[in-house]
């Protein structure tokens, strides 16, 4: 199983459109969603009330002046063997579960991303990034295949 762990705070309607989208997409892959609200004060979390009530994901509130990030809070509420972290503004593919976890479960990579784009330029995707001699961060170009990347994009 992957446990899709997704922190929040205060993303509005984004969160209700991701978890819509991770549940729309088809997947062979069991998972299980997991929200971590970090204490939002847009009540964003409140239409994922119902799903939470029905055992269909967890919601959880971080408590105040928590130490602990909610990602970390998330991956100890965590039953997959597979941890996939998501900002809670995203929408996925059909089968991106099964696609990103592959080579994983295949022993080819310890640790993966997907490209990522913004909603409105699809064509900006970026595979993984680099250090730049000023220490700025780029953005790399699609490599034509699963490889090595220096960094990993994330929280």
């Amino acid at each position: 199983m992957v446990s899709i762990i997704i922190p929040v705070k205060n993303e509005g309607a984004l969160i209700q459109n991701t978890v819509n989208s991770i549940r729309q997409a088809p997947n062979k892959t069991p998972y299980e969603i997991i929200v971590i609200d970090d204490n939002s004060t847009d009540s964003c979390c409140d239409p994922l009330q119902p799903l939470a009530a029905a055992g269909q994901l967890t919601l959880t509130k971080a408590p105040p002046n928590n130490q602990t990030p909610p990602r970390n809070l998330g991956a100890t509420l965590a039953r997959g063997e597979i941890l996939v972290f998501c900002d809670a503004h995203l929408l996925v593919p059909p089968g991106w579960i099964d696609q990103l976890t592959e080579p994983l479960r295949a022993g080819i990579v310890d640790a993966i991303s997907p490209a990522i784009a913004p909603h409105n330029a699809p064509e900006r995707a970026g595979y993984g990034q680099t250090w730049q001699s000023d220490l700025t961060v780029r953005w790399l170009d699609h490599p034509g295949r699963l490889a090595p990347v220096p960094l990993l994009p994330g929280g």
